[in-house]
């Protein structure tokens, strides 16, 4: 296993970590509330003595109790940005790779090298799309999480947190600008197909792609799989 793979290796397990001791703090944080009466960070502290807060009604409890859910409430506020960030790396580096069919691995690599070792680079651009019906755009995750690399031999794709894979020319079945973007219909073993890209017409991407059309006259509706 190389250096980069166990970095990632520890990235994913760190995520996980911190994504599982952040929800077990929620679940605490709830059943103390739930169990006392109310939260800390909303109750006050008079004269020495220390409440709860709760839909307006105060709840008396000791120091120590005051003390134990105000930290968990604290715990749960400044936590949230982490675990929100821990949730979006596993989302992209096992979640939809798996849901796209993504493949990793030496074998890749060497489709990829070949991708570009069969000419100068024809279009490069990020972009927003759709990968056989996992939707990186439009659901609720929206930005340009897609890089597309277009070479005469075929293109390469890669998603963010992952590395590259490629799309022969002879793999490609279908370009066409239908569903809402660039549609690429291919039989490609290294990511699931269709792969939709969403862009400005009218860039260098979109002529390059048209270039590894096996029927660039025929625009008939793609086979999708």
């Amino acid at each position: 296993m190389t250096v980069r793979a166990w970095v990632r290796l520890l990235a994913v397990g760190l995520a996980a970590l911190i994504l599982l001791l952040w929800g077990v703090n929620v679940l605490w944080t709830l059943s103390l509330s739930a169990q006392y009466g109310g939260s800390a960070l909303d109750g006050v502290v008079r004269d020495g003595r220390y409440y709860l807060a709760q839909h307006g009604i105060y709840t008396e409890v000791s120091q120590s109790t005051w003390e134990q859910i105000r930290l968990h409430k604290l715990v749960f506020w400044l936590g949230a940005p982490l675990a929100f960030i821990s949730f979006g790396y596993l989302l992209f580096t096992l979640a939809l790779p798996a849901k796209m069919g993504l493949r990793q691995g030496g074998v890749v690599d060497e489709r990829v090298q070949a991708v570009r070792a069969s000419g100068p680079r024809l279009a490069a651009k990020t972009c927003a799309g759709w990968i056989s019906g996992v939707g990186l755009v439009g659901v609720g995750l929206g930005g340009p999480f897609l890089y597309v690399e277009v070479f005469p031999g075929g293109l390469t794709v890669r998603l963010i947190f992952k590395e590259p894979i490629a799309i022969l020319k002879e793999e490609v079945r279908k370009v066409m600008t239908e569903l809402g973007g660039y549609v690429i219909a291919h039989d490609s073993p290294d990511i699931n197909s269709p792969v939709i890209l969403s862009f400005v017409k009218g860039t260098a991407l979109a002529a390059a792609l048209d270039e590894l059309a096996p029927d660039q006259g025929a625009r008939g509706a793609p086979r999708l799989r």
